[in-house]
């Protein structure tokens, strides 16, 4: 462990597990990755291209107006806008059961002799962290025991323009420094050169939201990935294709159905409020 993690302290360690096999990816590389094939597949995108709203003709579909005015006609719209999901649903009446939530990490300065490039990715569940790699510095994500929910009312166009309460940087660090420390003696002398905060959407059970939103024929989402929409994102998408062709789902499409909680206000603090407790105190990956 001490070749692999050499900033580790691992007589602090009772049982470790390594995983060879696995490894992190760059989100953004991903994401145009899927579009480079999708486009050698025959799809049109769109990018930079907002949508304004969901048209429906009654209790069907027909298409997304643009801010621009343009309308698009289809038969089938998915509605995968992450954090903005529910603001397009709220004027068809429709909630979906997730609200966005604090979800940030630190980086510390660069020390490529304690912190090699490319170093395994780890989970901490006694720690509630996760560490990665980052070209000789170290990303710590820290979950805290009580987690910021907030309104999807308030989500503003860009992330950068949107205030996630990022003073609560040192608190935070502070709360959860303490769990981690036994495993990173000088956490707390650790130079930080990087804070970063964003919204994650998460679910009462936290699990995702795939499927038909049957108040309206041809409306379907994928939303409420719970932190782990880079991991889990290809299954995401093929669950929902094949729901949208009639194909037999590979999984238990049941265990994601938008509407398993019932009607649920996701604009109401006491909703937001479950969805944040999904995350407080999370030690998984």
């Amino acid at each position: 462990m001490k070749a692999l993690l050499p900033w580790m302290e691992v007589d602090a360690v009772d049982v470790a597990l390594y995983m060879p096999t696995d490894a992190f990816i760059d989100s953004a590389l991903l994401c145009s990755s899927y579009a480079k094939a999708a486009a050698r597949l025959g799809v049109t995108l769109r990018p930079n291209c907002k949508v304004k709203e969901i048209m429906v003709e009654g209790e069907r579909i027909c298409g997304v107006r643009l801010a621009d005015g343009e309308c698009v006609e289809a038969p089938v719209v998915v509605n995968a806008a992450g954090s903005w999901a529910n603001l397009l649903m709220r004027p068809l009446q429709v909630g979906l059961p997730f609200t966005p939530v604090r979800s940030h990490f630190w980086i510390t300065k660069i020390d490529e002799g304690r912190f090699p490039a490319g170093h395994p990715f780890t989970v901490i569940p006694d720690a509630r962290a996760f560490t990665r790699s980052d070209v000789g510095a170290l990303i710590i994500g820290l979950r805290e025991s009580h987690c910021q929910a907030f309104d999807p009312a308030a989500m503003t166009e860009k992330l950068e323009d949107f205030d996630f309460h990022k003073e609560a940087e040192w608190t935070v660090l502070d709360e959860c420094a303490s769990l981690l420390k036994p495993y990173l003696h000088d956490i707390e002398d650790l130079p930080i050169a990087h804070y970063m905060a964003g919204p994650s959407c998460y679910v009462p059970d936290a699990m995702f939201i795939i499927g038909a939103v049957h108040a309206y024929k041809g409306l379907f989402t994928v939303t409420g990935c719970c932190g782990g929409g880079v991991a889990a994102g290809g299954g995401m998408g093929r669950l929902a294709s094949e729901l949208i062709a009639g194909e037999q789902p590979f999984v238990n499409p049941a265990l994601f159905a938008p509407e398993r909680f019932g009607e649920v206000n996701p604009f109401s603090p006491e909703f937001q409020q479950r969805c944040a407790d999904a995350r407080s105190n999370k030690k998984g990956g």
